[in-house]
């Protein structure tokens, strides 16, 4: 029976604008880094927006096999040893399915992951049952997305999706994230999504201390992240201030591999 690796310390990090450059290719240095580090017994934890097949696609770049992916912010993580769900945060059926009632109403496609498997929905799958109203200005539809749903992407026209997002956050603000992620697209996750709380439940589940932890991000996402981390926390090329008042060390992605090598080398 092969034995288990001890894990010493562990890598939390981002993976675009974090590990990843603009063109979504490894920043320099930092497949060599990773695979020293991961010998050295501190392992990538991946932390990110993105959807899982999408994160495992960013691993292979990256050339490193994480011992957990924490993705859509945090409202799926997995373990890659077994393919385990950790945690999965599905977003309120009933909510969500008028939220994209609401989006195909004004013109806008909408994309549902459920879980990790992406999907369009069509109009017709939303017919009306009733125009009754409901608390928080909904009216009473069927269900059309579904129980087991991990995000939707809201995308079309870039002025109509501006203009309907104020109402969006309002309307369904504390039981739904909803953010813009570029023109013309929103995303929607579970309001408890959380990085922070992800990388928390990752440490406990491998046995990691969260002293041994580090953690590294570039945007306003990856607070709760950095936050969870009181190994060390990294913040990388341009990011915000509030990141950088949070962070022990701020890098750019050219740096960052010899950065990462030095900050987990003191752990270890």
């Amino acid at each position: 029976m092969t034995t288990a690796p001890v894990i010493r310390a562990l890598l939390a990090c981002d993976l675009d604008g974090t590990l990843l450059d603009d063109d979504g290719a490894p920043v320099a240095g930092i497949v060599e880094a990773l695979a020293e580090l991961r010998a050295a017994g501190a392992p990538l934890a991946v932390c990110t927006g993105r959807p899982l097949y999408s994160a495992r696609r960013a691993a292979e770049r990256l050339e490193t096999d994480p011992v957990a992916y924490a993705c859509y912010h945090g409202a799926l993580v997995v373990d890659p040893a077994d393919g385990r769900r950790l945690r999965h945060l599905a977003l309120p059926p009933d909510d969500a399915s008028a939220l994209a009632v609401k989006a195909l109403d004004h013109g806008l496609g909408v994309t549902v992951y459920d879980i990790d498997e992406p999907r369009e929905l069509a109009r017709e799958a939303c017919r009306t049952r009733s125009r009754l109203p409901r608390p928080r200005g909904r009216v009473a539809r069927e269900n059309c997305v579904g129980p087991s749903v991990t995000r939707l992407v809201l995308h079309g026209d870039a002025g109509v999706a501006a203009r309907l997002l104020p109402d969006l956050i309002r309307t369904w603000r504390g039981c739904m994230r909803v953010e813009p992620i570029r023109p013309g697209y929103i995303v929607v996750f579970q309001a408890r999504a959380d990085k922070g709380d992800a990388v928390r439940l990752v440490a406990t589940h491998l046995g990691v201390p969260l002293t041994q932890v580090v953690a590294c991000g570039d945007s306003d996402a990856d607070e709760s992240l950095l936050r969870a981390a009181a190994g060390a926390r990294v913040a990388v090329g341009d990011a915000p201030q509030a990141l950088r008042r949070l962070a022990d060390t701020v890098v750019s992605q050219s740096d960052l591999a010899a950065t990462l090598r030095r900050v987990v080398g003191t752990l270890l």
